[in-house]
């Protein structure tokens, strides 16, 4: 899990070798990569875009998760 939260934009250089070797095969088992996205006041679609865009083959193989935090909920 990925978790990126900044109120900045984010530098997107060099994650597509993280693409590379998670949708690669001695990661061929895997399932699921979830990045939460903490986003404050960003546009989650837009960013959910961009992560997309640096992460195709884990797109294209359907394993990448974008998603939002899940924060407990207490009664």
């Amino acid at each position: 899990m990925l978790v990126l939260e900044s109120r900045e934009e984010t530098d997107w250089q060099g994650w597509n070798e993280v693409d590379n070797v998670l949708a690669g095969i001695k990661f061929g088992r895997l399932r699921e990569v979830a990045i939460v996205v903490d986003h404050y006041s960003r546009d989650l679609d837009m960013t959910r875009q961009h992560v997309t865009a640096q992460f195709p083959s884990m797109y294209d193989k359907g394993i990448l998760n974008i998603r939002e935090p899940i924060y407990p909920t207490y009664y």
